[in-house]
């Protein structure tokens, strides 16, 4: 990769920069995110409260620093998990076909009977609320889509003169996968898992409105534009700030995803 396109570097810098922000913000920042301060509830914002108040007076500035690691480790431990599995199962099924193929895709068509947000939804009520549950649910119903694209990749992959050239060698069926093949196939699912963790941050938001995802008193974003959705004619800056955040985040996982895609599809770049 000689070149890198400019909206790579450009979403490479965004996400750097919200890994900073998650990691050395909270502890640069003085005050704690979940203490009240009833006396200056709902204070718009000032210098000494960048981003206003809440109703329990709490800085919304500092609430929502704190909530970046919160919605970074969302998009973390909901995409990890089910890429490795979808992957796995794509890789395996799109293969060795035939029995293995049947059932693994008998399980795609399962998963996908049921539309993503609703099954998230009835799996987090039937576990309790929670961000641990929250990602067993994404993980359970989120790698459909990475075996249905890993397996579309092998399909292909495995019938090029390479593969043949390995299996005539006599190298045995791990090693093709692990060397061979997983290295040309898996670049379709890495750029799938930018979007999809965007996809998982507006998830998590959604379920921290509903209160099935994050729990008070702990920062993050969807919490927060809940706690504010009272008092929105009156307090703008509660649920606009954070809600600025999520729309800025997904902007830079969309430039890393499209960038990536023009970096390691440079034909797909210049159409």
């Amino acid at each position: 990769m000689k070149h890198w396109p400019r909206n790579l570097k450009l979403g490479l810098g965004l996400m750097m920069g919200w890994v900073l922000v998650a990691v050395f913000g909270p502890m640069l920042l003085p005050g704690d995110p979940t203490a009240m301060d009833l006396m200056h509830s709902l204070h718009p914002p000032s210098l000494a409260f960048p981003f206003g108040t809440d109703n329990l007076g709490r800085g919304v500035f500092t609430r929502v620093i704190y909530g970046t690691r919160t919605d970074l480790q969302i998009a973390l431990f909901c995409v990890v998990p089910a890429f490795v599995i979808g992957t796995t199962v794509g890789l395996v099924a799109g293969y060795f076909g035939k029995l293995t193929d049947a059932i693994s895709m008998r399980l795609v068509d399962i998963a996908v009977a049921f539309p993503f947000f609703v099954a998230v939804i009835a799996i987090v009520a039937v576990l309790g609320p929670g961000l641990k549950n929250m990602y067993i649910a994404v993980a359970a119903v989120g790698w459909v889509s990475y075996a249905r694209i890993t397996r579309a990749e092998i399909l292909v992959v495995k019938q090029a003169d390479y593969v043949q050239a390995a299996r005539l060698l006599g190298f045995g069926n791990t090693r093709i996968l692990a060397h061979h093949i997983l290295p040309n196939v898996i670049v379709q699912a890495a750029v799938y898992a930018t979007s999809d963790a965007v996809l998982d941050i507006f998830l998590g938001s959604s379920l921290g409105w509903l209160g099935l995802g994050a729990q008070p008193p702990l920062p993050e974003w969807g919490l927060i534009i809940a706690d504010g959705y009272s008092f929105v004619s009156q307090a703008p800056w509660i649920s606009g700030f954070p809600g600025l955040a999520i729309v800025l985040l997904a902007v830079s996982l969309s430039l890393l995803g499209d960038g990536l895609a023009d970096a390691l599809r440079p034909e797909l770049g210049r159409a």
